[in-house]
């Protein structure tokens, strides 16, 4: 085995840390050693070979890629230098540094800021001293997940080495599971799937099931999900029906896109949360953050000893382990720049995973497994469960982190903004030092979060002369830096959303230029300025704006340039507004509208009509949906646009306003 390894032993060794021109194995007494492209080299090339090498493999046809397999040991996923090594001893890192990986060919390639990494496939001295985790009798943990299998091979201590396997490009490297004694490694059947590669011309693999677990780990069967059709809770739903689960759910209210999507991705789902819907007793039941303490199926899953998790922790565990996770974090813009994020890895041949919550035109889908090593991910702060009232994000770990902007929001969970910033901060602290950190440097509250430390690599972009990528309009042509480019979405807050995509998809090797001519394949966003339909002449917007500034910037980007009325129609539905904690902002934001209509919720202990009193007769009020229709079409003339915004589903007010003006017409 090479002696440039883990320890005291590597010193001296004078092939440590050199790069090698080609994929080599080289066997030793206790493992063997691989050099991968985009991997740090730990072999020595000049060492003598064992005597018992393995036999010269059968000649294979040209351009096959064999991925490492056979190894004896465990996969060890090693940490920085100056960090202490788990095989071959506890002490330093030693004799190594990083190399730069060769560029693979393919449009994605040139310019690539790679991932290193070091992979060492060791022999039984690597194993931990952790004992693999206990199933309880259910059959699965709450946090992690236990080894299934019998025989002596149940009995092999596991330790972070043997948990998961590691990704570099679109090869997948899989750990091994050792016996007792240094035996022969345990290598739990995994089919694949091969899929001819974008780009780089070569194939790649795709896991059936979990796009990354650890081997011996049951394929959990059933998975049933409370609160599936939030948006991000339904994105986990697709996953883990992609994954190869069963997958059913429970929600209250469910309405249009999410409910529809999930119906036709043949997933059933349960009005209401009756504990009838729990038997026969699913493997798993994912908890949503909507769900606390009191609700039927909550209480009937604790009373039952039903093994349960959040979604943020079950995605982190089965879907984001082992991938290059790109992470999208804002109070605004979230769903926009994902979305155009994942669009651009898209169009560049990296076929990413994605979990958005929304669903982008280019895809029809909110979420998807994907098939290379990157996954797009819209980053919430939201609390992750009733139980676990961290931040969804902090589950996350990106390697590349966009940070839009930074508002006080949330006012349920969030007492001010510093509590919000401390959030941020807990995520900044899970980007490794060789990740990069996207921040909008206009924004004064994300700086404070910046202050508080990061040891990322920090790259600032806006239109301030203190950016390192300045963004720009001449004559409302949009530049960033000297590239010019064409947002696919109207107004400055969305050119801010695309330079932010633009500049995570170059992190990711997708070069500026290609990035920018891949935008003008873009198709949108489902209730991101949706055009619902028209009527007499109206045409009926959807938009998901709920806070006063998306909806001061929507209404901003719909006004300029229109030649009919603008007429803003929203419904206060977030529980900051319901709360009255933005009620002195609302008249500013629909100041940009030609009329304004309001929906007055039940149970609003603020005076609405006072906090809209700044825009005279340009506000109307309503206490139902039915009575705000008719005061719509009764305004409406031909040529206007309304603009419907809500977080929710406003009791489908799109389609009774359009069927309205069909019966009743608009003005001329």
């Amino acid at each position: 085995m090479c002696t440039s390894g883990f320890g005291s032993a590597g010193r001296g060794c004078r092939w440590a840390g050199k790069r090698l021109p080609c994929v080599r194995p080289i066997d030793g007494p206790t493992g063997k050693c691989w050099t991968v492209p985009g991997i740090l080299q730990t072999s020595c090339p000049g060492q003598r070979r064992s005597v018992h090498a393995p036999r010269p493999a059968a000649p294979q046809p040209a351009g096959h890629r064999p991925a490492a397999r056979g190894a004896t040991g465990c996969a060890l996923l090693a940490r920085p230098r100056g960090a202490h090594g788990r095989g071959g001893g506890r002490g330093e890192l030693s004799g190594h540094q990083h190399l730069q990986p060769r560029e693979r060919p393919g449009a994605a390639a040139a310019g690539i800021d790679r991932l290193q990494r070091r992979l060492c496939l060791c022999g039984p001295a690597a194993a931990g001293a952790r004992g693999a985790v206990r199933a309880d009798r259910h059959g699965a943990v709450r946090h992690g997940r236990p080894d299934h299998r019998r025989g002596p091979a149940a009995a092999a201590p596991v330790g972070r080495a043997g948990e998961r396997g590691a990704r570099s490009g679109a090869r997948l490297y899989r750990p091994a599971l050792l016996e007792p004694g240094g035996g022969r490694p345990h290598l739990p059947p995994c089919p694949v799937r091969r899929h001819g590669g974008r780009g780089d011309g070569r194939p790649r693999l795709h896991l059936r099931g979990n796009a990354v677990r650890a081997h011996g780990a049951r394929l959990v069967s059933h998975v049933h999900i409370l609160g599936i059709c939030g948006t991000f809770m339904a994105g986990v739903a697709l996953l883990a029906r992609a994954s190869g689960h069963r997958v059913t759910g429970a929600d209250a209210g469910v309405y249009p896109p999410m409910s529809t999507l999930l119906a036709d991705q043949g997933i059933d789902v349960t009005e209401g949360y009756d504990p009838a819907a729990l038997e026969p007793a699913p493997d798993c039941v994912v908890v949503g953050n909507a769900l606390s303490r009191g609700n039927p199926s909550v209480e009937a899953v604790l009373e039952r000893d039903l093994p349960f998790t959040s979604g943020p922790q079950w995605l982190a565990e089965h879907v984001l382990r082992g991938r290059w996770v790109l992470a999208v974090a804002g109070t605004h813009g979230k769903t926009t720049t994902a979305s155009l994020l994942a669009w651009l890895l898209e169009d560049a041949g990296l076929a990413p995973g994605f979990l958005i919550g929304g669903l982008p035109g280019n895809f029809g889908v909110s979420a998807r497994l994907g098939e290379g090593p990157f996954f797009v991910i819209e980053a919430d702060e939201y609390d992750s469960a009733f139980f676990d009232k961290r931040s969804k994000f902090v589950h996350f770990r990106p390697r590349t982190l966009v940070l839009n902007n930074l508002e006080y929001d949330h006012a349920d969970i969030f007492p001010d903004l510093a509590a919000i910033q401390r959030q941020f901060h807990h995520l900044v602290r899970t980007v490794p030092g060789s990740g990069q950190i996207l921040v909008n440097g206009d924004d004064a509250a994300l700086e404070v979060v910046m202050e508080m430390g990061c040891w990322s690599v920090q790259t600032r972009f806006g239109t301030g002369a203190d950016n390192d990528w300045r963004l720009g309009a001449d004559n409302g042509d949009w530049h960033l830096q000297d590239l010019p480019f064409t947002p696919p979405l109207p107004g400055a807050h969305n050119a801010r959303n695309t330079a932010a995509a633009l500049l995570a998809a170059r992190h990711a090797g997708v070069p500026l230029a290609q990035g920018a001519a891949s935008l003008a394949g873009f198709r949108g966003i489902r209730r991101r300025l949706e055009s619902r339909g028209r009527a007499a002449g109206v045409e009926v917007l959807d938009d998901f704006a709920h806070h006063p500034t998306a909806i001061a910037a929507t209404i901003g980007a719909l006004a300029a340039g229109r030649s009919g009325r603008l007429l803003a129609v929203l419904e206060p539905r977030s529980n900051t507004m319901r709360q009255g904690v933005h009620r002195g902002q609302l008249a500013d934001a629909l100041a940009g509208a030609d009329l304004a209509f309001v929906l007055e919720p039940s149970g609003l202990d603020w005076d609405l009509a006072a906090a809209l009193a700044p825009l005279g007769e340009r506000a109307r009020t309503a206490t139902t949906v039915d009575a705000l229709i008719a005061a719509i079409v009764h305004e409406c003339h031909a040529g206007d646009t309304v603009l419907v915004m809500s977080n929710g589903g406003f009791e489908g007010i799109h389609e009774r306003l359009l069927a309205a003006l069909r019966t009743g017409g608009a003005q001329a």
